[in-house]
């Protein structure tokens, strides 16, 4: 029997254009501004800054955030799964005092009905985190189906 795919079952993106400044407090995750929404599929927005996934399965992430410091520091930047960061969607980085650094991924996770992704950023030290202008800021999910039996 032939195959054909039928498309995205679900899918839903947040992202930021705004400058701002985080004020993270030393080994506190914080999360990270996503106030703009993308159109949706199976996915919502009922809490600011997050994704709400309304089917289960295996979703493909995107995120990233274009951040600097006044001072050169160690900053993690991760993909939360329910508050939890997602180990494969997590990256530390040192950054350069005054320099835009861009940080970005794309992983496959499974994830079920209910489960709320967001974006959080930490620093080991106290640490001013500033997002310039522009989209700083993004996440997306995209649900991968099975091909449909034709």
């Amino acid at each position: 029997m032939a195959t054909t795919p039928t498309g995205l079952a679900a899918y839903g993106g947040r992202y930021n254009v705004t400058g701002s400044t985080l004020d993270l407090a030393a080994g506190t995750p914080t999360q990270v501004p996503l106030a703009a929404t993308m159109p949706a599929l199976g996915a919502t927005y009922p809490t600011a800054n997050e994704i709400t996934i309304a089917d289960a399965g295996d979703y493909e992430i995107n995120y990233s955030a274009l951040v600097s410091t006044t001072g050169g520091q160690s900053l993690t930047l991760a993909v939360r799964v329910n508050d939890t960061a997602d180990p494969s969607a997590t990256q530390t980085v040192a950054l350069t005092g005054g320099v835009e650094t861009p940080l970005s991924g794309s992983v496959i996770v499974t994830l079920a009905p209910g489960d709320v992704i967001d974006l959080a950023l930490t620093s080991p030290s106290a640490a001013d985190v500033t997002f310039g202008t522009g989209q700083t800021a993004a996440l997306t999910v995209k649900k991968l189906d099975a091909p449909a039996a034709v």
